[in-house]
Order: structure tokens, then C-alpha cells, then sequence
């Protein structure tokens, strides 16, 4: 395993994770000229870094969990514990961000099947578990704010192109909602979902998979 690297965040007391809400799609060179017919505003535009890691057996992404780095801060990505569908194009949109090392290491751990102590650091889980690195990706992205919705475009240093519309929600009873929302504001801009998934994962990996963590994001 190479370069495995090991930041450290202080947990946030009392604090939910936050589920995104999203659905992806792909984009054209028309697409910002249709968001800003809408009044969406341009936010910012940045590049950023991500390295997936998992297994050798991939047991985590396949799992719809996704285990990063971006820009050297953890993160992993899971379905919430309650989805409000059972339809599963619907369901590997939603996502429960985990930040905190203690949380990462207990999710991915019960997924490994393995009982790694929480209070390890992530290079001891890495060790542990046998996790490496599987994906580097390196990304451009937009992103505009159009009322409650934030929505971005990103082109990946190996030319695949996603954008994303999200609404971020604390409790799991909105989700439905938040997803006729987004639908709603897709039809009305022409776009086409993308059942893939978190970030670019189904074009980096040679699994079969058509949901929405893609072979994603």
C-alpha cells in the first residue's frame, strides 16, 4: 500500500450527519448557459484531489461505501440506515457523510467484518484491514447555487464529465421530498440522470455495476 497517509479531525458533539440528497447527470457545453437562464449563481470553481481506498476484494465500494481522501481529509460517503425506498435507483442516491476518524473506522470495520477499535488511527485501520489505494482522480469543478439547491459540474483529468444537483437534509424522513425537488429542477433544465453513484468510481474499477456509486462519486 502506498503513501497512506494519516489526518486526524476532532469530532463535533451532538452533531448528525448531514444526508445528501442527489441525483447525477451528464452535461453539455449548453448546460451553464441553461443555469443561469434559471438565475443560478456561480459560487466558486476549484480542483481538488481524491484517492479512493478499499480492499483488495473491494468490499466497501461495493457496498455503496466510499472511502476517501480529498485534499488529505477523510471521508466516507454510505447509504443512510433507513432508505425510504427499496427501489435502488433511488436508494444509492442518498448518502450519510462521516468525517469524524471514530465513525469511519466503525463503518467501514462492521462492513470488513472486522473489529477494528475506534480509537486507532487511520493508518492502523488501514494496516489492519489490508486497504489501499485503488483510485486517484483529480477534478475540476463549478459549482452554482440555485435557491435550496447546490449543483455541480465536474471534469475529470480523464475527460469524463458529471454534474450533480444535491439538497442536503438532516433527517431521513425528507429524503422523498428532497427528490421530487431535484427532479423537478432536472426536467426543468433538460438534464438526464445518471444512475451511477458517488463520484467516478464505475469508470475507474472493472466490476460491473449500473447503480449510483458508479463503476462511480
Amino acid at each position: 500500500m502506498a503513501n497512506q497517509g494519516d489526518v486526524k479531525t476532532e469530532p463535533l458533539p451532538n452533531t448528525p450527519p448531514t444526508i445528501e440528497v442527489e441525483r447525477k447527470f451528464t452535461f453539455t457545453d449548453s448546460t451553464e448557459d441553461k443555469l443561469q437562464e434559471q438565475g443560478a449563481s456561480l459560487i466558486q470553481q476549484k480542483t481538488f484531489t481524491d484517492i479512493y481506498y478499499d480492499v483488495p476484494q473491494y468490499s466497501l465500494t461495493l457496498s455503496d461505501h466510499w472511502l476517501r481522501q480529498r485534499d488529505g481529509v477523510w471521508e466516507l460517503k454510505c447509504p443512510p440506515e433507513n432508505p425510504t425506498t427499496n427501489d435502488l435507483s433511488q436508494v444509492t442516491c442518498q448518502y450519510a457523510e462521516h468525517v469524524t476518524i471514530p465513525e469511519i473506522i466503525a463503518k467501514c470495520s462492521a462492513v470488513l467484518g472486522l473489529a477494528i477499535p475506534t480509537d486507532s488511527s487511520m493508518q492502523e485501520f488501514l494496516t489492519s484491514a489490508q486497504c489501499g489505494q485503488f483510485a486517484t482522480i483529480k477534478t475540476e469543478r463549478k459549482s452554482y447555487s440555485l435557491n435550496e439547491f447546490s449543483v455541480d459540474l465536474d471534469t475529470a483529468d480523464f475527460g469524463f464529465r458529471v454534474g450533480e444537483i444535491e439538497v442536503l437534509v438532516l433527517e431521513e424522513n425528507k429524503i422523498a421530498d428532497a427528490l421530487s425537488r431535484i427532479d423537478m429542477l432536472a426536467k426543468t433544465l433538460g438534464f438526464q440522470a445518471l444512475w451511477t453513484g458517488e463520484s467516478l468510481y464505475p469508470y475507474q474499477i472493472s466490476e460491473d455495476c449500473d447503480d449510483d456509486d458508479e463503476i462511480s462519486p
